[in-house]
């Protein structure tokens, strides 16, 4: 009957699993807003249009432009006097100027468009007119020289301090991928008061094979800061890790331990441990993705989650403690072997045969502790595989101490529903905090309804605990 319980719950942990991680991949991502109405200009290839982009400093090479927050792009942009006279004659803004000096007075209003999203906290900072130049091109011809040419730049800045920018910003950060992606990069107007604009005609877009029409932006900043808090983050995984499978952090230290020198797994503490790094993982991926600057992303919701695991792993210890019944734990069959205790003088008992060893000075003597070091040995080995043994025969047992009360191995361990629950409901509402964090670029913002639906859960967890913990 234990092996058909233990065959149970290793089925029933491989759905799980698998559940969660086909929700974690098929999120999908969030499409940028784009403004209600444009002027629109057809395609003419000698035409008002923004023809390339680069970064600054240019690079020697003709190279696509790889960019992140910080960098400075600049595009060039052919006819942008011709276009600004179009809008103009469009009554779309009044102006006396004409030529240069049309577009000296209109470049501060000129915003970035990034995938058809107007950056609107994002100026130009600088702008030149040069018709003889164009960037890796060799031999312009004639009537390639006739078309002017203007170069705008713009420093990819976000401010976190910001509303507007931080809006702006995250329509452009929260596109699917983390990594490089392909984006549209033009120039133009926005005009609030309509939610309208006018947006020059671009070929620095997706899908051009012309590398310098292709604009990769980098959503991550790599930098040194980067990289040591993602360090720190793996480091810190890896060692809650090693710390679950031999130290016993998830467990319960009021109970006897087994046979791998544990106590059982507790669901509260597992609970908080799941919320604490779900948490921490999204505050630092928020703090990278942003390029370091939000810092206040801690909301009320947030605060609630750990405040209710705290207080369900809290309030299952002292239950726990204060019901278990030493006399019934006392008497609760002994395991034959608590490996750790048993391996720990085994290997100073080697140590110390291995040394005797070392300084016999005579036969006899060698061979005496020749003996006592192969027993030693062979003792620590048998100590070593018992106890791989036992953990491979249990490999289930975590999810049996998360779904019973009853903590007994000697007997059949009856799952509990009320404990079924609660880790549903956590693990929905984590992927619901990941999906949130990842397509909003924010800590998620529960409805009070659903905490005070975890709150329930957590309640009647702990309240089924005084039977099941006193029945012990």
């Amino acid at each position: 009957m234990k092996q058909r319980t233990q065959i149970l719950a290793k089925n029933v942990s491989y759905l799980a699993l698998v559940c969660t991680l086909s929700m974690l991949v098929f999120i999908p991502g969030a499409k940028a807003v784009i403004p209600t109405s444009w002027y629109s200009i057809t395609e003419d290839p000698n035409g008002p249009g923004v023809v390339l982009v680069r970064l600054v400093p240019y690079p020697s090479l003709k190279q696509p432009c790889n960019a992140q927050l910080g960098d400075t792009v600049e595009l060039m942009v052919q006819r942008l006097a011709n276009w600004m006279s179009e809008l103009k004659d469009k009554h779309v803004f009044n102006s006396s100027k004409s030529g240069d000096e049309l577009v000296a007075e209109q470049i501060p209003k000129l915003r970035l468009f990034i995938n058809g999203a107007p950056i609107r906290s994002l100026k130009a900072t600088a702008w030149y007119r040069n018709d003889t130049v164009w960037p890796w091109h060799v031999d312009m011809t004639s009537e390639e020289k006739s078309i002017p040419h203007y170069f705008v730049r713009f420093v990819l800045t976000r401010d976190p301090t910001d509303s507007q920018s931080r809006e702006d910003w995250a329509e452009v950060l929260k596109t699917p991928g983390v990594g490089s992606k392909m984006l549209d990069l033009t120039l133009g107007y926005y005009h609030p008061e309509q939610n309208s604009a006018e947006a020059l005609m671009s070929w620095v877009r997706r899908g051009e094979e012309d590398s310098a029409r292709q604009f990769l932006f980098h959503s991550v900043v790599t930098d040194f800061w980067m990289y040591l808090g993602s360090c720190l983050l793996v480091v810190t995984l890896v060692g809650f890790f090693l710390l679950v499978v031999y130290g016993g952090i998830v467990r319960e230290p009021a109970l006897p331990v087994r046979d791998d020198g544990l106590p059982p797994v507790s669901l509260g503490r597992c609970q908080m441990a799941f919320w604490f790094f779900l948490v921490v993982a999204a505050f630092i991926f928020l703090w990278l993705i942003t390029g370091r600057g939000d810092l206040d992303t801690i909301n009320p919701t947030i605060l609630t989650l750990i405040g209710i695991s705290a207080g369900t792993a809290l309030g299952a210890a002292l239950i726990t403690t204060n019901t278990t019944d030493p006399g019934k734990v006392a008497a609760m069959k002994k395991p034959d072997h608590i490996y750790p205790q048993e391996i720990a003088p085994a290997k100073r008992a080697r140590r110390e045969a291995k040394a005797a060893l070392r300084k016999a000075a005579d036969a006899d003597a060698q061979k005496k502790a020749r003996d006592d070091y192969d027993q030693a040995d062979k003792k620590l080995a048998e100590l070593k595989s018992g106890l791989h043994k036992w953990r491979r025969e249990h490999r289930n047992q975590w999810l049996l101490d998360l779904l019973s009360e009853d903590n007994d191995m000697t007997k059949r361990q009856i799952m509990s529903f009320h404990r079924f629950q609660i880790i549903v409901w956590t693990l929905v509402l984590g992927i619901i905090f990941r999906s949130e964090v990842y397509t909003k670029l924010a800590m998620p913002t529960f409805d009070s309804t659903l905490l005070v639906l975890m709150g329930i859960s957590s309640g009647t967890y702990l309240g089924f605990k005084f039977p099941g913990a006193s029945s012990q």
